[in-house]
């Protein structure tokens, strides 16, 4: 297999849309050359997520566990990522996919924090990373909550 071309972060990769992104990056010739690296809630119990990738195993790619309503939490994957790029054992964030969301049946914090807070502080962490000249932030969203 080649050089990594560059990163791509998922967040709620072990959701409906995140695990049918990773799909495609495990998939489609044109993604075969990229890390993949995929945050969800918990690592442990990634079924959906663990299904997409289980049908290629030359496709590198790192699971981590991330509570984007945890600050901390996001803090510290953010610097995880952060140091593994600047050390070189994996490229440059090519794009970085703001995909994860909760909502609670009975709250908004919850949903603010995931939804908006967490997602900010990841981008604004991790944008020291990003490749300079092509990188892109794709932010997905959903009216699922109402």
């Amino acid at each position: 297999m080649a050089a990594a071309k560059g990163t791509v972060i998922i967040t709620g990769a072990n959701g409906g849309l995140g695990s049918a992104i990773a799909k495609q990056l495990v998939f489609r010739p044109e993604f075969v050359n990229y890390h993949g690296i995929y945050l969800v809630r918990d690592a442990n119990s990634a079924a959906g997520l663990n299904s997409a990738l289980a049908t290629t195993s030359s496709h590198p790619h790192d699971v981590f566990s991330m509570d984007l309503t945890d600050l901390d939490s996001v803090r510290k994957t953010a610097e995880g990522i952060n140091l593994r790029i600047s050390a070189g054992s994996i490229p440059q964030i090519k794009t970085l996919i703001l995909n994860a969301g909760t909502w609670t049946k009975d709250g908004f914090d919850t949903t603010f924090s995931a939804n908006y807070l967490g997602h900010w502080l990841l981008t604004m962490l991790l944008l020291e990373s990003m490749d300079k000249e092509s990188g892109r932030i794709v932010l997905v969203g959903s009216q699922a909550h109402e």
